[in-house]
């Protein structure tokens, strides 16, 4: 008998892109349960898959279970232990004083039962069916069974048996796990949810029925008027803009003229600064609003005080300096919440005792170059899109894409950003590539959409690198493209839409795969789009509203600066 291996690997794919995808779904609206439900079917399915485990890992440290935690990450750092983020956390876990009895119970901390108790530790609510529950339903199910009329013992007992349903699901929910059934299982699950959750919300308006003439009705809240000011870098051509349409969308009202307000700023609320650091106007202005006491949301790309001498980052799009690091320590030290595109990099700083958060990246539909269609072609293009000083990675990739090219005659490189990088690649026939110039930031969708597959190779991860956000994968996405590209920790987070090379053979093999597989290619495009669907402003305006509700109404004390690199 023949296996269609592939087409077996790409269901497997789909599957477990759409649990991890239902999992941050949940995350993102705090359906905290329902979220680590959908990650526990997900590792009964895919018991290696190291991202779940992280993030069930950090659910029981959050919980303050450092014994699974640690129990976790171990696991984790077993199948991937070149991930420096799995040592780190494994390592503060180790740390931790753990003097109770564990979450899970006497469980694994990845048994369903164990996953059961953290998310009852997490939301105080009880996910667990009372085994004296289960038994009663087991009793009951035996006694009806074995009777010589079933139906008059079920309208005997319709009482008890309504009380009952939980525990009767959760014994389907037990046969299905032990006959290999986890979709079923799944589905049960997801019906137990919502029988529980609705005897809750049932009980809790018969509560507020007997109280309504207590509860008045809040009046609507004043809408915030907020400054916007920032120095973008290359880490974030595009943030600004994005973060304004957000903004405006959460219903925040936004001015981006500044300078044509007397300072002190009378008549806002708060300040959100993008990079402040990197202008001196605004790091001035900034001391006397945040010396008045007023709030500020400090939006930055990276930990400026770590970039090495001259690195391209190092200026913004303005060509102003970004790498000092006092007036950078300077800038912290003026906000009151912090942001930044990378939960490694706000992890960081949420470890130097500041209110660190994480936004990521984004795009607007108001730039009509992000859905603006591209002529389809037969043509498969490779887009290298580096900027300057980045020489070392494109050239630990140089071999793989030249055999490619020579291997497969539909293929073009299409270069953009450094001069450099085109020039590794001088061996192969003008016919065969070509140099677009960058351009304005708002025209980067344009030169995005010259690529089919994105190639985004790190030779050696360093500092910076680790702290990168994961705006080059979405912006893929959002141009319907594959990518393949090295195991920073924002591909892996991210995942969606690509392909990740652990070596250089990895390298050539996912190229050719993409190459050769455009039903692949395709769906892969297809899982990033959609992923990146939910980073367009509109669906970010939640986000920033909390932060400025967070910044409005800090309480906080500001940590003492760390400064230099």
């Amino acid at each position: 008998m023949v296996i269609n291996e592939p087409a077996e690997n790409l269901t497997n794919l789909t599957e477990l892109t759409r649990l991890r995808d239902l999992g941050r779904y949940y995350l993102q609206r705090d359906m905290v349960a329902r979220a680590l439900e959908t990650y526990a079917s997900l590792l009964e399915k895919f018991p290696d898959d190291v991202s779940t485990m992280v993030i069930i890992g950090d659910a029981y440290l959050m919980a303050g279970d450092t014994q699974a935690a640690g129990i976790i990450y171990r696991l984790a750092a077993k199948t991937e232990p070149q991930r420096i983020d799995i040592q780190q956390r494994l390592s503060l876990a180790d740390t931790a004083t753990a003097d109770h009895v564990s979450i899970a119970g006497g469980f694994p901390p990845l048994h369903p039962q164990a996953i059961n108790r953290l998310a009852e530790s997490l939301t105080g609510h009880s996910l667990e069916i009372d085994e004296g529950q289960v038994k009663r339903a087991a009793d009951l199910l035996e006694k009806t069974m074995h009777s010589d009329s079933p139906a008059e013992s079920v309208s005997e007992h319709l009482d008890e048996i309504d009380a009952l349903l939980p525990a009767i699901l959760e014994l389907n929910i037990r046969q299905a796990r032990s006959q290999g059934r986890v979709d079923l299982a799944a589905e049960l699950i997801d019906l137990q949810r919502t029988l529980i959750s609705n005897t809750e919300q049932n009980a809790e308006i018969i509560s507020n029925d007997s109280t309504e003439n207590s509860i008045t009705v809040s009046q609507e809240q004043k809408a915030v008027r907020a400054i916007l000011i920032g120095e973008p870098s290359m880490f974030s051509p595009l943030r600004l803009p994005v973060m304004q349409s957000a903004l405006e969308q959460s219903g925040t009202i936004i001015e981006t003229r500044w300078e044509n307000i007397s300072l002190p700023w009378e008549g806002y609320d708060l300040v959100i600064a993008h990079n402040p650091h990197g202008n001196p106007v605004f790091m001035k202005a900034l001391a006397a609003w945040a010396g008045s006491g007023n709030p500020v949301v400090m939006d930055l790309d990276t930990d400026f005080r770590i970039l090495p001498s001259g690195h391209p980052a190092s200026r913004s799009l303005n060509n102003t300096n970004l790498a000092d690091p006092r007036t950078f320590t300077a800038a912290l030290q003026l906000s009151d919440i912090l942001v930044f595109p990378s939960s490694q990099a706000a992890l960081k700083f949420s470890d130097e005792g500041y209110q660190a958060y994480t936004i990521p990246d984004g795009w607007s539909m108001k730039n009509s170059l992000w859905t603006k269609t591209t002529t389809p072609s037969a043509r498969v293009n490779l887009g290298i899109f580096t900027e300057p000083g980045n020489l070392e990675n494109v050239a630990s990739i140089r071999r793989v894409v030249i055999r490619i090219l020579r291997e497969f005659p539909q293929t073009r490189l299409v270069v953009s950003g450094d001069p450099e990088a085109y020039q590794l690649f001088d061996s192969i026939p003008d016919t065969r590539r070509i140099y677009l110039p960058p351009t304005e930031p708002e025209d980067h969708p344009f030169l995005l959409a010259q690529a089919d597959i994105h190639l985004f190779p790190i030779q050696t991860m360093d500092e910076v690198t680790r702290l990168e956000g994961d705006r080059k994968y979405l912006e893929a996405g959002v141009r319907k493209a594959a990518w393949v590209g090295s195991p920073l920790p924002a591909a892996e987070e991210w995942h969606a839409g690509g392909l990740i090379a652990r070596s250089v053979d990895d390298w050539y093999s996912h190229l050719k795969t993409l190459i050769t597989d455009t039903e692949l290619r395709s769906k892969l495009a297809m899982d990033g789009f959609e992923k990146a669907g939910k980073r367009e402003a509109r669906q970010m305006a939640a986000q920033w509203s909390a932060i400025i509700q967070k910044a409005i109404h800090a309480t906080q004390s500001k940590p003492f600066p760390k400064e230099g690199k």
